[in-house]
């Protein structure tokens, strides 16, 4: 299947949090009446019921059942912006507007109501980012209030003059309805339909119909697994009237994977939603200006690539509790971060995500974070013991630097076999693993001699037969 753009991938999962902005002016048709608000905003709440019901019917479908996976949380609020609605041009063609009517209609009001609401455009200049800042907002009410939002995104409803009835901007997180124009177009009395629909979009669901203004494509990816448009109306007669099709309160086949609802290992729980898992590090060594592949040591500032399952939803990466400044998407199995200025010595690195923290071994997630310095040509050096303790015979897996041609493995005053490592083309200089050998109950020290050497005792390097 073809990939998507990692920005794109924005699945409906876990506990959304929707944002209700009503955007009014002070005359010309622009204010918005209690009882108007207190009915649009019954809608979007109907619109968040319609696809909870949606999900719960789709889960309730596999199996075995899968575990509920969406809720919504709608909060709103209302903004009065100074700006004649007359200044405001109508679309260039309004049976098909075009994205720089939007600049010229939509964009006005809504820089406007995010002045107001204090994200301006003098310290932060591109619009998506106030937004998203908007949206950070919202999300550390609700942290205060107790609620752990998965994602959260806005909907802007307002009488200005917009250059469509309702329509969503997925790449930014938000959707915006006209109820004018809703009514128009007729719409009236049906805004929850408009909305859960839009909310489709938000979260990478596309459109499957065909008429003046859209026509769908059959062969459009969309959503975490890339997943075909294959319910396009679009010379299908196969297509079935669903949410994303007609506003029809039912799903195709292909929208739950557009929204990333699938459990292709049937235990019950939505793929995406397992704990992430660190498999491997990649780091990028600016001196060199290479990527070093299976490498757990750099410098503070480095880039270290993570590959895993579920590190699309990365919240926050720790290097030894300290939290990385950056975290860039690359792939559903894979980020990069960069290495905290504060980190040092040997640390662990843990993801968190809406499905919790990471599940990895200390074998999979030792990092050294130091400064480089030229390391002459020297005795092999043991950073620590995976595991650090068990019985005679216990495969222990050496990590460290210049470990590739031991001479010997010494456990306290025993020697273990090495017959039995990998040849020598399948070994890494930084990790061997060896058979404990016989030896007494007890700590003792792991020693690992080379031609060049032997490896120093240290705390990390003691084993504990048991």
């Amino acid at each position: 299947m073809t990939a998507v753009a990692p920005d794109s991938i924005r699945p409906l999962l876990g506990h959304v949090l929707a944002r209700v902005v009503f955007v009014e002016g002070t005359g010309g048709g622009t204010k918005l009446t209690d009882a108007e608000r207190h009915e649009i905003l019954k809608h979007v709440e109907t619109a968040a019921k319609h696809l909870t019901d949606l999900h719960d019917r789709w889960r309730a479908a596999q199996q075995p059942p899968v575990l509920r996976s969406c809720r919504f949380t709608i909060t709103s609020e209302r903004v009065t912006i100074d700006l004649d609605p007359a200044t405001l041009p109508p679309p260039s063609n309004a049976e098909k507007p075009k994205a720089a009517d939007f600049e010229a209609i939509d964009g006005k009001w809504i820089d406007a109501a995010l002045e107001t609401l204090g994200h301006s455009k003098s310290q932060t200049p591109r619009r998506e980012d106030r937004i998203r800042d908007l949206v950070a907002d919202a999300m550390l009410e609700q942290l205060f209030g107790g609620v752990i939002p998965g994602d959260a995104y806005v909907i802007f409803l307002t009488k200005y003059p917009c250059h469509w009835m309702g329509y969503a901007k997925p790449e930014i997180g938000f959707c915006t309805l006209c109820p004018p124009m809703l009514d128009k177009g007729g719409w009236k009395g049906r805004y929850d339909l408009v909305a859960a629909h839009e909310t489709g979009h938000v979260f990478g669901a596309p459109d499957e119909y065909v008429d003046k203004n859209v026509i769908c494509n059959p062969n459009e990816v969309s959503g975490p697994f890339g997943i075909p448009n294959a319910n396009c109306e679009r010379n299908n007669p196969g297509s079935v009237k669903c949410l994303m099709r007609r506003g029809d309160l039912a799903l195709c086949h292909q929208t739950p994977l557009h929204w990333g609802w699938q459990d292709a290992d049937h235990d019950g729980t939505l793929d995406l939603l397992a704990p992430p898992t660190i498999d491997r590090l990649t780091v990028f060594d600016p001196i060199d200006a290479v990527w070093i592949p299976d490498c757990h040591a750099g410098a503070p500032g480095w880039s270290v690539n993570i590959k895993g399952r579920n590190l699309w939803d990365a919240r926050v990466v720790t290097f030894g509790g300290i939290p990385s400044p950056r975290i860039w998407r690359l792939a559903l199995d894979e980020i990069s971060v960069a290495v905290p200025e504060d980190a040092f010595g040997i640390v662990t690195i843990a993801v968190a995500t809406r499905a919790g923290p990471s599940q990895a071994t200390f074998e999979q997630s030792w990092f050294l974070v130091a400064q480089p310095v030229q390391v002459p040509a020297g005795p092999p050096v043991v950073f620590g013991l995976v595991p650090s303790s068990g019985p005679a015979g216990t495969a222990v897996t050496i990590l460290g630097a210049d470990l590739l041609q031991p001479t010997s493995i010494r456990f306290g005053r025993v020697f273990a076999d090495l017959s039995a490592l990998d040849p020598l083309e399948d070994r890494e200089p930084t990790r061997v693993t060896i058979a404990a050998p016989p030896g007494p109950a007890g700590p003792v020290p792991v020693v690992v001699t080379s031609d060049r050497g032997s490896s120093q005792p240290w705390l990390f390097s003691t084993f504990v037969y048991k």
